[in-house]
């Protein structure tokens, strides 16, 4: 086991292994927002789909309304 003045002498942001460390987090945290944006993106075409689905939903329903309306205007 390296002691923890081994350790951060190893992970020195001045050592290569540092640096290749840090390059490998910063190229992880991009990919994670990017990733982060996509399924972002996803959800909300699925979100906007739906929502279509019931304005359609909606609207049939209110069609189906004032032909019963109609319908009983016809009786009376």
């Amino acid at each position: 086991m390296l002691s923890s003045i081994e350790t951060k002498l190893l992970i020195s942001h001045y050592s290569q292994t540092g640096k290749r460390l840090m390059a490998k987090c910063r190229m992880l945290l991009q990919e994670n927002e990017e990733l982060g944006k996509v399924i972002t993106s996803g959800r909300t075409a699925k979100l906007e789909g739906e929502i279509a689905a019931q304005k359609q939903l909606v609207q049939e329903m209110k069609g189906n309304q004032s032909g019963k309306i109609w319908d009983s205007s016809k009786l009376i």
